[in-house]
């Protein structure tokens, strides 16, 4: 009779572990909030960032800083559709030259990224202030004076791309003792898949194409070897 009661025990044992594995391995799945960990809170049977809050219908049902989501009060950072502006650059180079602020979208409670901001770069050499500083083509390179005649080479693309792969440098001439704009470079483009071509000029030949031409196929077979061609069991055609 103990020996029952022992088994019973020892086997109930195992299903309980075995369900708290379950749920330990989802990944984040969840049935209760206790199942989460931290900060977070189980919602559509997945832990989220919040803090378990009270029951609600509405955002005003909640305190100051909560809004109602899933039926919850929970913490958040901004109202969904709410807009601020950002920027990252160094202080003071905001409205600057070329350097602007962007945006920031509130989505799901959270500040998104920040979206359309300009910081600062290098002079270009583009009678334009990319760097911020409140000075136009201050780079000892954007000389500003030249003789009517003369050309120089010129790069509008990513520096790194100049002259690697299908990116090739323009010329820029000197019109009326001042240079004009950069004519005639080739800058990067998206990669172009079996031309055996760097179209993006990052020193690498139809990178991320696979392994294969467009039109391609051969035999497959996704089922044990040995069982290949085997009765009904028949190879199939990848393309």
């Amino acid at each position: 009779m103990v020996r029952k009661y022992v088994y019973v025990f020892f086997g109930c044992f195992l299903l309980l572990l075995s369900l708290s594995l379950s749920v330990a391995c989802s990944g984040g799945e969840c049935t209760y909030d206790s199942d989460c960990e931290g900060e977070k809170f189980c919602q559509e049977g997945k832990c989220v960032d919040g803090i378990v809050g009270n029951a609600c219908t509405l955002n005003t049902d909640c305190k100051t800083g909560e809004s109602c989501i899933s039926s919850k009060c929970i913490k958040v950072e901004c109202t969904d559709g709410e807009q601020t502006s950002c920027y990252e650059g160094p202080t003071g180079t905001i409205g600057q030259g070329t350097c602007k602020a962007g945006v920031k979208l509130c989505q799901g409670g959270r500040w998104g990224w920040c979206e359309g901001a300009i910081t600062p770069s290098s002079e270009l050499c583009d009678k334009l202030d990319n760097d911020c500083n409140g000075k136009i083509d201050d780079d000892p390179l954007c000389t500003t004076t030249c003789n009517d005649g003369d050309s120089r080479p010129c790069y509008t693309g990513p520096a790194s791309t100049r002259n690697v792969g299908l990116c090739r440098e323009g010329k820029e001439l000197c019109t009326n003792g001042a240079w004009e704009g950069c004519s005639g470079d080739t800058k990067p483009v998206a990669e172009k898949c079996n031309d055996n071509l760097d179209n993006n000029c990052d020193g690498n030949i139809d990178e991320n194409c696979g392994d294969c031409q467009d039109g391609q196929s051969r035999a497959c077979y996704t089922g044990p070897s040995s069982t290949r061609n085997i009765g009904e069991c028949k190879e199939g055609t990848q393309t």
